[in-house]
């Protein structure tokens, strides 16, 4: 599956979700956390709002790898969040976001039940044909987004693979584009920082 690799096109699916779907706020958000946070759909849609209500960091097991992880929630989340809930602040509907309960899920369909994985697939396939990109995307697009954009700021694989909480480093190979690919060894930090960056700068460095 493809990742997006320009910001504005980024920006433009996120706009595209939020003015041309019946509940485009949310899957704005949606989008927003998938790209900020490399987070499969199966967690995504696994989030409440207990999870990120007031907090700096959003803490989970992941259901695929049964692995802990803890992720900053940058500046660009934040913002789609806070714009989330600013829409809905005196909204008269059912859900009411400022009371709303902590086991709540963030991202519900019409049922009020958590999205399943092919709505989320459904829903960012669609998006990306909508505004006229070209390739094979869907859910998945958005990790594979995270680990495009996260690779392009740090340039080094380790970070990734750690970030992405994969076992194997021929596996993270997969989530960049081979072309951007720089000589490394495996055991040798090698970002463009020059110094060994804290997993919460990069998140900070993506806000996609």
């Amino acid at each position: 599956m493809d990742w997006i690799e320009k910001r504005e096109d980024i920006e433009r699916i996120r706009q595209h979700l939020r003015l041309n779907y019946n509940f485009g706020d949310m899957y704005a958000l949606l989008f927003t956390f998938g790209c900020n946070f490399g987070l499969r759909a199966s967690d995504l849609r696994k989030l409440t709002f207990g999870d990120i209500r007031n907090k700096t960091h959003l803490e989970i097991i992941e259901k695929k790898t049964n692995k802990y992880r803890k992720i900053f929630i940058n500046g660009k989340a934040h913002h789609e969040l806070n714009k989330y809930i600013d829409g809905h602040r005196y909204n008269n509907s059912i859900v009411k976001l400022l009371i709303v309960a902590d086991y709540v899920p963030i991202f519900t369909s019409r049922k009020n039940i958590e999205l399943d994985e092919k709505s989320i697939y459904r829903i960012i396939r669609t998006a990306c044909e909508d505004i006229g990109l070209k390739g094979d995307y869907g859910s998945h697009t958005m990790r594979k987004t995270f680990s495009y954009h996260c690779y392009k700021a740090v340039s080094d694989l380790n970070v990734l693979k750690r970030l992405l909480m994969h076992s194997d480093l021929s596996v993270t190979k997969k989530y960049v584009d081979s072309k951007n690919l720089q000589n490394f060894e495996e055991n040798e930090c090698q970002n463009s920082f020059g110094y060994e960056i804290s997993d919460d700068e990069i998140y900070s460095l993506l806000n996609l």
